[in-house]
């Protein structure tokens, strides 16, 4: 069995490895929301630059 040191703490790799593993997809997750609220915030500041060029025309 291999160890992970940190500090004074040394936590199984196995037990680090699930750790992790049960994190990716959440954390995938999660970028995938921002990118899509990233998206949707770009829309709506092109909607409201379209809508002020009409109104000033």
């Amino acid at each position: 069995m291999i160890l992970f040191e940190l500090g004074e703490r040394t936590i199984p790799t196995e037990e680090k490895i699930d750790s992790l593993t049960e994190k990716v997809p959440h954390h995938s997750d999660q970028l995938a929301c921002m990118h899509t609220i990233q998206h949707q915030a770009n829309d709506h500041d092109i909607d409201i630059r379209m809508i002020k060029n009409i109104l000033i025309q």
